[in-house]
């Protein structure tokens, strides 16, 4: 199975995938077109270029290979979140939506459901190399017997259990107003 063949523009999957990129590769190699440029767009500081694989974070090498593939029009990222802060979450969700305006289609290979929350449009559960759960809704509580369901939907399904009529929402400050509407 082909992770490019998958529907969407901007594509969730749990499941794994690896890329091995050799750690002893200088950024500057690495990155061949327009780097500078590239690394300005991925957010990172263009004296990155000198070093290694070895000598950077894990989020700074995620970073360093978005900025290698932003011209392809498949876009496939392994772990991307990892090591990284909620605040660069944020930028990363706008980037990609900015990215996917251009035609290209991101795919996001991780365990990590919250960063896919107000992301993704279709998200895929695969299992040695078949697909054993798909949907576009991540409010779907089937998907959950699959990965662990995000702290803020689980607040809403419990307030819902109970009878509170809520909707579902991705943004804790959204949430947050939501029930205080309720109050009033």
């Amino acid at each position: 199975m082909e992770l490019a063949d998958l529907k969407g523009n901007i594509i969730g999957v749990i499941g794994d995938f690896s890329e091995a990129i050799s750690e002893d590769i200088k950024v500057a190699d690495y990155l061949k077109v327009k780097p500078e440029e590239a690394l300005k767009i991925v957010n990172l500081d263009p004296n990155i270029l000198t070093k290694s694989f070895q000598e950077l974070s894990s989020s700074e090498k995620n970073k360093v290979v978005l900025a290698h593939k932003l011209n392809e029009k498949v876009i496939i990222l392994n772990d991307f979140t990892k090591g990284m802060y909620q605040k660069d979450c944020r930028f990363y969700h706008n980037l990609f939506k900015k990215i996917s305006s251009y035609k290209r289609k991101i795919i996001l290979v991780s365990h990590d459901i919250n960063f896919f929350l107000g992301l993704v449009d279709h998200l895929y559960v695969i299992k040695e190399d078949k697909i054993i759960y798909e949907t576009t809704d991540l409010c779907d509580r089937a998907l959950y017997q699959y990965c662990d369901q995000p702290n803020i939907l689980k607040f809403v399904d419990l307030a819902r259990d109970k009878g509170v009529k809520i909707d579902y929402y991705f943004e804790f400050n959204d949430l947050l107003k939501a029930i205080y509407r309720l109050k009033q």
